[in-house]
């Protein structure tokens, strides 16, 4: 019996992996969401920036909270995603905070290379296959 591309990549994923997941749209982030714990990831939403901010907080203060990858969407209302970059380079300035990938509806190269040039490890643009989403997602864990 041969493995389905699920199986194959949820062997690859390391147990207990933590990805906050960030949309605004519900049913992006309901599906998404969905698709990563299919993949073996554990997820956590969030909708808004507010969330956000609440979720990094208790990851840089509770070990067991650690967020591994944040995939979020460039847009979250009226609010620019790179803030998110901002936000975790504040909490982590080190740099062992959680990598971004970005999962986004704005298709402008000046946007991608501004995500890329403040420390975002992949660019996405909607839609995206889960299998390029789980790729991204494994190569900021290496």
């Amino acid at each position: 019996m041969r493995a389905t591309s699920a199986e194959v990549h949820r062997d690859a994923v390391e147990v207990g992996k933590r990805v906050l997941v960030v949309d605004d749209v519900l049913d992006i982030l309901q599906e998404l969401c969905i698709a990563l714990e299919m993949m073996g990831f554990e997820t956590v939403p969030a909708s808004t920036y507010q969330q956000v901010q609440a979720l990094l907080d208790v990851a840089q203060c509770d070990k067991a909270a650690f967020l591994d990858v944040v995939v979020a969407d460039m847009r979250l209302g009226h609010v620019s995603g790179l803030l998110l970059l901002d936000d975790i380079k504040a909490l982590w300035p080190a740099g062992d905070g959680p990598a971004v990938v970005y999962l986004s509806g704005i298709y402008g190269e000046d946007v991608k290379q501004a995500a890329l040039a403040q420390g975002a490890v992949a660019y996405l643009t909607k839609p995206s296959s889960i299998k390029d989403i789980t790729e991204c997602i494994m190569n900021s864990l290496k």
